[in-house]
């Protein structure tokens, strides 16, 4: 069974799963308790989540001043979002997972598993000529270059499409 299947099924029976945990720690140690439990568990990841990004942001900065194509800290940066959203959504299931998505090793090995399975390929205008750079068989092109009418020559000063 596919893993992106059982995102939705998950995502649905995340309240009910939230609202059992409640149950039972409210039944545990009070609701009070519970609420201030909550309530921590907002201000420290809040906290964790403010360093991290920050941590995120300097190295994906360094990564473009070096001309690098910064993708590992791009992808770390869209996971500390996703634990954003976990940590700051009161429940003890979601802050859970996004007090995981905070620690620097395991949001890591995620994001090098996401970016196995991703192709980045870069094309830039060239700078002379107004032609364009070639790299890695891409031709970057603006949306006045192409036209997408079947049959019609292409207008002059175009590339012309594989096949023609």
């Amino acid at each position: 069974m596919p893993l992106l299947f059982l995102l939705p099924v998950f995502v649905l029976l995340l309240p009910a799963i939230e609202i059992a945990v409640f149950i039972i720690v409210g039944a545990k140690i009070g609701v009070l308790a519970t609420l201030g439990l909550v309530a921590a568990g907002i201000l420290i990841g809040g906290a964790l989540l403010r360093s991290q990004g920050i941590r995120v942001l300097t190295r994906l900065r360094s990564e473009m001043d070096a001309g690098r194509i910064p993708g590992t800290e791009l992808v770390e940066g869209a996971l500390l979002a996703v634990a954003a959203l976990m940590v700051l959504t009161p429940g003890f299931v979601t802050s859970g997972l996004g007090f995981l998505l905070l620690v620097p090793p395991i949001r890591h090995a995620i994001a090098s598993t996401i970016q196995s399975r991703m192709t980045v390929t870069v094309a830039t205008r060239g700078t002379t000529g107004g032609g364009f750079r070639r790299r890695d068989g891409v031709v970057d092109l603006d949306p006045e270059d192409y036209s997408s009418h079947e049959g019609h020559p292409p207008r002059p000063g175009t590339l012309p499409r594989p096949g023609d």
